[in-house]
């Protein structure tokens, strides 16, 4: 049992039951003509209602293991890192479009999410988001003429802290209660620069179920 499923809170519809952690949601994203599918994720279910939502920590281990899924894709990068490599070096994207090719529009369509970079432009950007040194490299050899920044630290991905964390409701049982329990944006937790990307798509859609 992990630190996660120890927290159990009292439901705020009911006031009689406890939620319950469960492991068996899963969070699909396509990407090309794919859809992949990440499971384990998490998510809690009153005992006694059956209103559901998100206990502590829950949303951070989910996106966790989401990164996680996407880091392992050789041939992926998601919008989100795409924009943190001109974030992280202080690029425009004239430069990253110099430094990564594709052109500005084409950078611009990567970061958006409605075009989708090479496999092999993907592992560079992805290099190039865990290593100063490899864009240092990169502009030298594209003679593109700016000074690499040292990075800012990267997010912390270790140990998951609770503290302060809220129980989020995201299905209520009981409609009266639902305009002032619900948070209706059940995935801002995951990833919020990628969703808010991920909006403007059509080629890149996600969807989070819970099993019944």
């Amino acid at each position: 049992m992990s630190a996660l499923d120890k927290i159990m809170e009292m439901c705020p519809i009911c006031d009689s039951g406890e939620f319950q952690p469960h492991h068996d949601g899963t969070y699909s994203f396509r990407h090309g003509r794919k859809t992949y599918v990440v499971t384990g994720q998490q998510y809690a279910v009153c005992s006694e209602c059956g209103t559901s939502g998100y206990l502590p920590g829950q949303r951070k281990e989910n996106a966790r293991l989401i990164k996680e899924f996407q880091a392992s894709l050789v041939d992926y990068i998601s919008p989100s890192d795409i924009l943190s490599v001109r974030e992280k070096y202080n690029l425009t994207q004239k430069q990253a479009s110099q430094l990564f090719k594709g052109g500005v529009n084409g950078f611009s369509k990567w970061e958006r999410g409605v075009a989708f970079p090479s496999a092999a432009t993907a592992m560079l950007l992805k290099i190039a988001l865990a290593s100063s040194e490899a864009v240092q490299i990169l502009a030298h050899a594209a003679k593109v003429d700016f000074q690499v920044e040292i990075p800012r630290n990267e997010l912390d991905q270790g140990d998951i802290s609770t503290k302060g964390l809220p129980l989020v409701i995201t299905q209520c049982t009981h409609a009266e209660y639902r305009d002032d329990f619900v948070d209706n944006d059940i995935e801002s937790d995951i990833d919020t620069k990628w969703n808010a990307l991920a909006q403007s798509s059509t080629s890149t859609s996600t969807k989070l179920r819970f099993q019944n």
